[in-house]
């Protein structure tokens, strides 16, 4: 396995000593980490504000059609009620799926950037017991 250093990891030559270096890649991780979560909230909040007008569309669709079918016999208004009972499962099921695509994709997201600070922390200690053998 070959294993390549963040570029902005701090060098043995920098200045630093090795808890310095360790330090400031747990605080670039942890600054990461929270950019992350604040791309990943931004799209829960946008997926969550496109379900809130699916379901408002779909409840001024309904209306309409009960507006529609008030004057109809009843097997008509049950028919028109079914199918608005499926849309509705159907529309459920659409936002259940599309939650656990976006939850996946972010631990898929989280976990690739937890193998990258592991990379630069085993680069690092190698560079560490490099310069520690001279």
């Amino acid at each position: 396995m070959i294993i390549v250093a963040n570029e902005e990891m701090a060098s043995p030559g920098s200045g630093l000593g090795h808890p310095g270096q360790h330090a400031a890649a747990e605080h670039r991780h942890v600054k990461e980490h929270g950019t992350l979560s604040s791309r990943h909230l931004a799209q829960h909040e946008s997926l969550y504000a496109r379900q809130r007008e699916d379901h408002v569309s779909l409840a001024e669709r309904h209306v309409s059609d009960h507006e529609r079918v008030t004057d109809t016999v009843a097997p008509w208004r049950v028919a028109v009620s079914a199918r608005h009972v499926w849309q509705h499962l159907g529309m459920a099921i659409r936002h259940l799926s599309q939650h656990a695509w976006l939850t996946t994709q972010h631990a898929s997201e989280r976990v690739g950037l937890d193998r990258r600070h592991m990379i630069d922390l085993i680069a690092q200690e190698r560079r560490h017991a490099r310069h520690d053998r001279r």
